[in-house]
Parts: structure tokens; sequence; C-alpha cells
């Protein structure tokens, strides 16, 4: 495809997209293009003829403008974007409940075989129930959007507190925190979760200073052989990794996680984390 994007029609945009994301050549979109009809859009003949499936194509249309609704949740607004996830604030119109919607990017939700498992592992964790342990009210896909409904906690994180605090937390708040989240470990513990990315940041604190293990997104059942990650690869934040979770063995447990909190509490106590370097491969080094 040229590179002038003036007067870009809608197709024109949307196979653009396909290109630059690796999901069909450049002389396939043109030839599309070349072949389209008022009652057949490229799209439409790229779908036709097996090139394109309409869930590729109603996740790329999603990813073009922010949501204002998605399923039963009306978006208020938007609370932060990472790497995998946009996060908005929401509100589930039939239970007339404020959440934290978890809307997955694209790159990862255009294919099947993720959104499948990420949903199986999604209902995993939607079934513990415990008050140091973010809820996860509903998953699915709607329009082309993958997403998970949590629990919306507005004291900010445990990174964040320490922050407000000058860096650091003093010994009784910061043993705090790690006693709550002690606790939530148990409960994940005892559905047979482990949780792989335990730090500050995936601390939450509500208004009246209970921490809540948050971000699920790594959790998978300790005996799954069928995740979405791959074997051999380290999986979390390489500062709180425990030595075999960042060798990427696949035979790791909940004493990854007993890990990880340890490595939390010294970086609540100290303000840093226990391992730094100049990048990801330093620190896991």
């Amino acid at each position: 495809m040229g590179d002038d994007k003036r007067g870009e029609t809608h197709d024109t945009a949307l196979l653009r997209s396909m290109v630059d994301r690796g999901l069909i050549t450049p002389e396939l979109a043109d030839q599309a293009l070349s072949r389209s009809q008022p009652d057949a859009s490229a799209v439409d003949l790229l779908i036709q003829e097996g090139y394109l499936t309409k869930h590729i194509v109603e996740t790329l249309l999603a990813d073009t403008k922010d949501p204002t609704a998605i399923a039963d949740f009306k978006i208020l607004g938007k609370l932060g974007q990472g790497g995998m996830a946009t996060v908005y604030k929401a509100v589930q119109l039939r239970m007339h409940r404020e959440v934290a919607l978890k809307v997955i990017d694209p790159q990862f939700a255009i294919n099947k075989e993720f959104c499948e498992r990420f949903i199986r592992e999604a209902r995993v964790a939607g079934q513990i129930n415990h008050p140091n342990v973010i809820t996860c009210h509903d998953v699915g896909q709607d329009k082309g959007y993958l997403y998970m409904a949590l629990e919306l906690v507005t004291g900010g994180d445990a990174a964040q507190v320490a922050q407000q605090d000058g860096g650091r937390l003093s010994e009784a708040r910061a043993l705090r925190v790690l006693i709550d989240a002690v606790r939530g470990l148990a409960a994940l513990t005892r559905a047979g979760l482990i949780h792989r990315d335990i730090k500050p940041a995936n601390i939450f604190i509500t208004e009246d200073g209970v921490a809540k293990l948050a971000d699920l997104g790594l959790a998978r059942p300790s005996e799954d052989s069928e995740r979405m990650t791959n074997a051999g690869m380290p999986v979390g934040t390489p500062a709180y990794m425990s030595p075999e979770q960042a060798a990427g063995e696949e035979a790791i447990d909940c004493r990854s996680d007993i890990y990880a909190l340890g490595a939390t509490l010294f970086a609540l106590l100290t303000g840093q984390s226990p391992f730094q370097g100049a990048n990801a491969l330093a620190v896991l080094a």
C-alpha cells in the first residue's frame, strides 16, 4: 500500500492497520481494494476468501477509538494504561456497580487462542472471594473487546502510598500491608493459583487501609500445563522474581510468590527494589 494517508477511506485505514500488524501483505491489500465493490468491501472480500476472520476485524475496529460502552458496562473515564491493557472506570448498568474495567490490547485480543485462555484463567480467579484479593466480577468479549471487570479500589497501590509517605513506609504500616497480602496469597494458594507478579504496584490499598492483591492477569492454576505464556520464558517483574521464576522454570509454586512478598517488603521499607540494573536482562542476571 502507498504511504500517502490523505483522503484515506475507512476501509483503506483498516487494511493499513492489518498490514502494519503483519496480518496481510501490502500486495494482498492492494488486490482486495482493486476488486472491491459498493456491496462488497475489500475487507469483506478478504473475510470471504479466508484471509481474515470476523473476530480479527471486530478487534481491529474496536482499537480505532476509545469505547463508550462494552457489554453491560458504561465507560466513565480512563484510569491507566499498561503494556498489555487499558483500565477504565466504568459502571455495570444491571448491578449499578462501579468497577475497574480492564480491556486487553488488540495485539493480544486478536489471537483467538489467547482470548480463550484468558477467559478460562479469569474464571478461575473469579472463584476467589476474599477481603484481601481484588474481586473479579465478570470477563468476556463484546464487539472485539476482551475485558475483565474488577473490584474498584480508589486508595491507590502500595507503591503510590509509599511515594506519598516520602518514598517508603514505616515498619508498622509495611507489616500491615504484608500481613494482608499474605492472607490474600493464602486464598490464592487454596484456590490452586500462583500469582507470579506480586510487587508493590500490584497490592491495592482501600480507603480504610486494607491491602488487596491485584492484577491476576499473570495468575494461573498451579497444575495448568496450558497457559498463556511460553514455557522457558520468565514471566513477571524481574526485580521481584524468584530465581526459579527468572530462569523460566515451569514447576514453580506458591514459594515463588512468597519470595516476591519478601522482595515487596524490602521495597516498601527501603524505597527501592531489591535488585536493580540498566535493563530487565541486567536485573535477571
